[in-house]
């Protein structure tokens, strides 16, 4: 059952306002066949909108229901499968930073009767056709297991880390994902098209090797926005910036991994209460049975900057 959650208009983090953050003008950007584009320009700066960090000056807290709290508002946990629920989603300290403190999502062996598992944060919800940008350090577990590459159905199995949501029963017109059949590839994928069941199509813009039990920083200007938005000089986009280096200032031009301008997003179907989507942080996946499964990550230094966010759902 869904529960709403109010998220802040503006968190000041520390007794301080934090500092817009530009939207990157990104030089040789590509469209979506592929070919070159005009770099984008005139994009305001974004506010930051929440900020999630736990260690020393913490701005969330994390609540027994597996709830974050942040600015004393909520920020909703949802689960699905059998024996998931708020002891997937924990506090622990980083090896690598001492007495850091940082969050960590867990999924482990499911039932045969599984036809997912979820553990997730619903962090907020922005307009389609704005840009957005979303910052977060990530840290595989070092014992991550292969995703499995069909369902115990046959179908072809999934395991999403970051989402971007539209619309029910469609897949995230934008995910973070792990590849099939692998445990340390990451994937970053956008979807565009009618429907799922009508002309959608699939593009995988980026697929990368990472080394488990190693901290990577990303920031991700995205703004989905499907054909029937769509106009000259008008049409969403997904930027990524990557990093082995974790704080977020380090990132500069030389980072950036995806450049894409193109539809995202399905033209058949609303967003989230009225065109909006919903950004999605923990993880999603198909039935992983074997008895040894563990996907799990840790993940920090999250912001979040754009238009306010609203209730989410």
């Amino acid at each position: 059952m869904r529960r709403a959650s109010m998220f802040a208009v503006c968190l000041l983090a520390w007794g301080l306002a934090p500092s817009p953050l530009q939207a990157e003008t990104a030089p040789g950007l590509l469209d979506a066949q592929g070919g070159p584009l005009a770099p984008v320009s005139g994009l305001p700066a974004l506010p930051q909108v929440m900020a999630l960090s736990f260690s020393d000056r913490p701005t969330a807290v994390l609540e027994h229901n597996g709830y974050l709290t942040t600015a004393g508002l909520s920020i909703m946990a949802r689960y699905e499968g059998h024996g998931v629920g708020r002891d997937q989603i924990t506090l622990v300290d980083d090896p690598a930073g001492g007495s850091h403190r940082v969050l960590h999502y867990l999924l482990e062996a499911q039932r045969s009767d599984d036809i997912k598992a979820r553990v997730e944060h619903y962090l907020r919800l922005a307009p389609m056709g704005q840009t957005c940008i979303s910052e977060f350090s990530i840290k595989l577990d070092a014992g991550f297991t292969p995703i499995d590459l069909k369902r115990p159905d046959g179908g072809p199995n999934w395991c999403v880390l970051r989402q971007w949501h539209q619309s029910a029963p469609e897949s995230p017109p934008l995910a973070l994902n792990v590849k099939p059949g692998t445990a340390n590839v990451l994937r970053w994928e956008i979807i565009s098209g009618n429907s799922k069941s009508d002309h959608a199509r699939s593009q995988v813009l980026d697929e990368r090797e990472v080394e488990p039990g190693r901290w990577y920083h990303c920031r991700v200007q995205w703004n989905i926005m499907p054909e029937r938005m769509s106009a000259p000089g008008r049409t969403g986009c997904c930027i990524v910036q990557w990093s082995d280096r974790v704080l977020p200032r380090d990132l500069a031009d030389h980072d950036t991994i995806i450049r894409y301008l193109g539809p995202i997003g399905y033209s058949a179907r609303p967003g989230h209460d009225g065109d909006q989507v919903r950004e999605q942080e923990g993880i999603y996946q198909g039935p992983h049975v074997r008895t040894d499964a563990h996907h799990g990550y840790c993940i920090d230094h999250v912001a979040l900057y754009g238009p306010a966010p609203a209730q989410s759902r």
